[in-house]
């Protein structure tokens, strides 16, 4: 069953792709879709995730996915083997994507010793975290400085200790950090000897994630795309159509549900970094906070009309606008509430 769009205002198996560029003379090519695949657990990795899973650490750090990208507490969230990466598009270009504290989150309420803070101090071969009061040294200390550490896995939360792991029930030396588990594989072959516990699957389990969310799913394909122009857009037109357009990227839409622009875009006030822009106001342009988020909602509606997903709301403008090469019935203006 497809999903339904409203405009003013979709696929868990399809992706919708609008562009938006400066008109020039020249189109530039389209690019290829952003998909990564992963056969051996089903899901796919997209835009802003891939992106940031590619780039500290991969299946090594992270694990593979567990599921789709999906709502979870009012986040929008994804599953690996050991994280759950999260969206937060209220946050700009800066930390757009993060990680989830699962250590913390995992380890709450343990009083075991190694969790105590200690007293120490940062030596040429330790680093010595008053945030947390613990020491990250050796092996671990080497890991977590060439993979970035504070962003990547944060500051430690224990000392080194011995622990059976619920996953193989084997004893491991390891040690807990804000967004992972540390684990000492002896067994391994050099340059593997210090792995990440499974803490994304453990976090998972513990859950209410439907297990549904769990089943493998087609890899996703290029339904359909749609382009507009903006060349010669006002800076502050330009600057809320790129934050729209980072809103909307990779919002993912379950089959049969419905889909509504304003819901999907959030708040636009200045707090969120949007600023005055040029808005039909009473049947004249007047500027407004947002102005020019139109554009990002036409180009979706465009794709979305092309893919042939239903349309359950949509409205045009009260006159034409020239960004949009003034296609009568292929506008969709929005505007909160």
């Amino acid at each position: 069953m497809a999903p339904r769009f409203r405009f003013a205002l979709a696929c868990m198996l399809m992706m919708l792709a609008g562009s938006l560029a400066p008109r020039q003379a020249a189109a530039a090519p389209a690019a290829p879709v952003d998909v990564r695949y992963f056969k051996e657990t089903g899901h796919n990795l997209i835009g802003d995730i891939r992106a940031f899973y590619e780039a500290n650490g991969d299946v090594a750090a992270f694990g593979l996915p567990l599921t789709e990208v999906i709502a979870e507490n009012g986040l929008q969230v994804q599953y690996f083997e050991r994280a759950r990466f999260e969206l937060h598009p209220e946050n700009g270009d800066t930390n757009f994507v993060t990680l989830t504290l699962v250590g913390r989150m995992l380890t709450q309420g343990r009083t075991d010793a190694a969790f105590q803070p200690v007293v120490g101090k940062t030596t040429d071969k330790n680093i010595f975290f008053k945030d947390t009061g613990h020491n990250l040294g050796g092996g671990f200390l080497t890991t977590w400085q060439k993979r970035n550490g504070l962003v990547v896995f944060g500051y430690p939360l224990s000392e080194e200790f011995t622990e059976v792991s619920p996953i193989d029930g084997q004893t491991y030396t390891v040690q807990y950090f804000e967004r992972a588990r540390f684990e000492y594989h002896p067994e391994a072959t050099p340059g593997n000897l210090v792995q990440f516990g499974l803490l994304g699957r453990q976090l998972l389990d513990k859950s209410s994630v439907p297990a549904a969310a769990r089943k493998a799913v087609p890899e996703l394909k290029l339904l359909s795309k749609s382009t507009t122009g903006y060349f010669g857009s006002i800076a502050e037109r330009v600057n809320n159509i790129g934050r729209g357009v980072q809103r909307m990227s990779g919002q993912v839409v379950q089959p049969g549900g419905v889909f509504s622009f304003n819901t999907g875009l959030g708040p636009t006030g200045t707090e969120d970094g949007f600023v005055d822009g040029y808005a039909i106001v009473g049947g004249k342009l007047e500027k407004v906070i947002g102005g020019g988020l139109c554009q990002v909602s036409t180009t979706l509606y465009r794709a979305t009309f092309h893919a042939g997903l239903g349309i359950v709301e949509r409205r045009p403008h009260s006159f034409s606008i020239n960004f949009y090469e003034n296609i009568v019935g292929f506008d969709a203006t929005v505007y909160a509430p």
